[in-house]
């Protein structure tokens, strides 16, 4: 992984329209006074008027962003409405917003981005729901679009066509990664990656993966594609085989949060069922991981008896519904998951339709 770039714009001292002539005055010159460091007498001849200072700094300004557009590729991404104040109306759905630009930085709280006129701009990193990253490098517009085609092939459940995209997924990562991405995409592939490998079997390189991914801190748009079971057509139960129990329960012990979700996740279907919950439940109050907390408590709920499910429908709605949209697909499509199981087919398609349009 590699450090990201954090060059802040800084605070030129303030230019005057027109340079000034310091020469002493003659009989063809003006007299005007200058408001740096005191009062100062300061010439500009009439007759020879040049191009301001500001022109040539925004030409230059223009000429570096444009080569930076061209030379590391415009990047695009998906965002969601902005949470609804308590005065504001339901009633109306709000659309979802479609932005551009080159992303300097993105966390677990926030992102900055500069816009298609090279001015720094940010926004609440829960908002970015996904990124359709585009580069001259071609390996990485392969990559992209070996990703694009596999979320379409999980869309229509064909598992014939995720097993052999996973495959493409993870002969295209190691070349795609030597292109030097940025750190923010370096999370999002590496994460992607990591669920193929969990899917083709290779535990121990997946979770090596989430391990090296929980070193920094991370997006919302990034914790979503962990490898969660249950949480991407995946098995709802995990892993059934003994060498994958015992391989899921060692890293219950892990020091990487995000390792520890996804182990206790696979391993709710399995006779250490109960190492499990109680990994959740600590992970569940952890408040400087509201992400991983969020997705937690959903994993709690979806193995709480089938009474209390049928009892509470409405409220289990609410909580999908207060989950940001980025983190809102992979619990709802486990619920459905769930509530198929329990014989109420009517609820289970419901969250299905919701699951289906994230």
């Amino acid at each position: 992984m590699f450090e990201p770039c954090n060059d802040q714009a800084r605070n030129d001292e303030p230019w005057n329209d027109e340079p000034w002539n310091d020469e002493p005055c003659n009989d063809n010159a003006t007299r005007r006074q200058s408001g740096r460091s005191g009062i100062r007498t300061l010439c500009r001849p009439i007759k020879k008027r040049t191009c301001p200072v500001w022109v040539f700094r925004s030409v230059i300004l223009c000429v570096l962003v444009g080569v930076s557009a061209a030379a590391f590729g415009a990047d695009q991404w998906v965002v969601s409405p902005p949470r609804r104040s308590a005065n504001q109306s339901t009633w109306y759905p709000r659309p979802l917003e479609y932005r551009g630009g080159t992303i300097r930085s993105i966390d677990r709280d926030r992102c900055q981005y500069l816009d298609a006129e090279g001015r720094l701009q940010s926004l609440p990193s829960y908002r970015i729901l996904a990124a359709a990253p585009e580069s001259p490098a071609a390996a990485q517009v392969q990559w992209s679009d070996i990703y694009l085609r596999r979320r379409d092939a999980i869309a229509k459940a064909d598992t014939t066509a995720i097993t052999k995209l996973d495959i493409e997924l993870v002969s295209r990562f190691v070349p795609a990664m030597q292109s030097r991405p940025p750190v923010w995409r370096q999370q999002w592939m590496t994460a992607v990656t990591s669920g193929a490998l969990m899917r083709m079997g290779r535990l121990a390189n997946a979770y090596s993966l989430i391990e090296q991914l929980d070193e920094r801190s991370l997006p919302p748009m990034t914790i979503a594609e962990l490898p969660i079971a249950g949480f991407h057509l995946d098995a709802l139960d995990g892993t059934a085989t003994t060498a994958g129990v015992a391989g899921d329960t060692e890293r219950l012990e892990s020091r990487s949060v995000c390792v520890r979700l996804v182990a206790a996740s696979r391993l709710l279907g399995s006779p250490r069922r109960g190492d499990a919950i109680a990994v959740l439940g600590k992970l569940s109050r952890a408040k400087d991981r509201p992400s991983v907390a969020a997705f937690a408590r959903m994993l709690l709920l979806s193995v709480a008896p089938r009474s209390d499910l049928e009892s509470r429908v409405d409220d289990v709605k609410r909580q999908l519904e207060k989950l940001p949209l980025v983190l809102r697909g992979g619990p709802t499509h486990r619920l459905a998951t769930v509530y198929r199981r329990y014989g109420m087919n009517e609820i289970a398609d419901e969250l299905q339709a919701i699951a289906g349009a994230l």
